[in-house]
């Protein structure tokens, strides 16, 4: 996040409105402003397939508040969906004729399902490169979040160049060599590893949709391309999002991540884990048989 921080900062001004797509992950909201900046909307749209880009709103938004930067998430946290080819051509060919640049988080790329396809912004045409920044890490994929280490590909030289100067004034040009060794061993040397755990995941996965369809017909379960989160849609409780977490907690026993926290778009949804082992998920699918509609 200290990356995407000192980026906004590069990149835009005092004032500036930053695109986020919600439900998006709460931390976006929070260094936008409070680095000074204006959180712009540009809301995701539900469908039966999964969540989908609202490209009309966006191109409005575009021409109407003029933003320097919208930031992407992909694969989607908190929805799972990995965005396509087709559709990130068409993202990017918007924000080149508004002149947008694209910060692209591209933190759960190794995360993807069986027989789904990930596709970085940086696959894409390279007349765009100068308008795209991918932000990647081994965190998620290997269980180093709390190393804080994380890599920023930024093929325009200009802006990387100045994204360096801005990391040595900031005191962040030091880097913690074991994390450095850390990150290094696990894509040098994580492959196999790494196979196993998007098996193990996945298997979670669809044991867990399963479970819930028959347990908590209710609930929803969002379909989703990659990531280890479950995205799921509460809302036939009728209950408000406060009474949804009361319930959750007393009554199912389960502290979820709470979709509010991700914007208005996430209002009685909540977010799960599902790189546990399978007691947990077992233990979740017990407490949401509790709750009835």
């Amino acid at each position: 996040m200290p990356g995407l921080a000192l980026l906004i900062q590069l990149l835009s001004q005092p004032g500036d409105p930053v695109v986020i797509q919600g439900p998006y992950y709460g931390s976006f909201a929070k260094i936008i402003t409070m680095n000074g900046r204006e959180v712009l909307e540009n809301p995701l749209k539900e469908s039966a397939q999964g969540y989908q880009f609202d490209f009309e709103h966006l191109e409005a938004c575009f021409e109407q508040r003029k933003p320097p930067l919208l930031l992407l998430c992909n694969p989607h946290n908190p929805t799972g969906r990995c965005w396509t080819r087709s559709e990130l051509t068409q993202l990017m060919t918007l924000c080149s004729r508004h002149g947008v640049t694209v910060i692209s988080d591209e933190i759960w790329a190794d995360l993807t399902l069986p027989g789904e396809t990930f596709t970085s912004v940086l696959h894409l045409d390279e007349a765009w490169h100068d308008q795209m920044i991918s932000a990647t890490s081994a965190s998620k994929s290997f269980g180093l979040s709390s190393l804080r280490i994380s890599n920023f590909l930024i093929p325009n030289v200009r802006t990387r160049n100045a994204f360096i100067e801005r990391l040595n004034a900031h005191g962040l040009d030091v880097f913690n060599a074991l994390s450095m060794t850390a990150a290094t061993a696990a894509y040098q040397q994580g492959e196999a590893w790494l196979d196993d755990l998007q098996g193990y995941l996945a298997d979670n996965r669809r044991w867990f949709e399963q479970a819930l369809a028959c347990a908590a017909p209710w609930c929803k379960m969002t379909p989703a391309e990659g990531t280890y989160l479950a995205w799921l849609d509460c809302r036939a409780l009728g209950l408000d999002d406060h009474a949804l977490q009361q319930a959750l907690i007393h009554q199912s026993k389960i502290a979820a991540s709470m979709g509010i926290s991700f914007g208005e778009q996430g209002k009685g949804f909540i977010r799960i884990n599902l790189g546990c082992p399978r007691q947990y998920l077992e233990q979740a699918i017990a407490g949401l048989a509790r709750l009835k509609p």
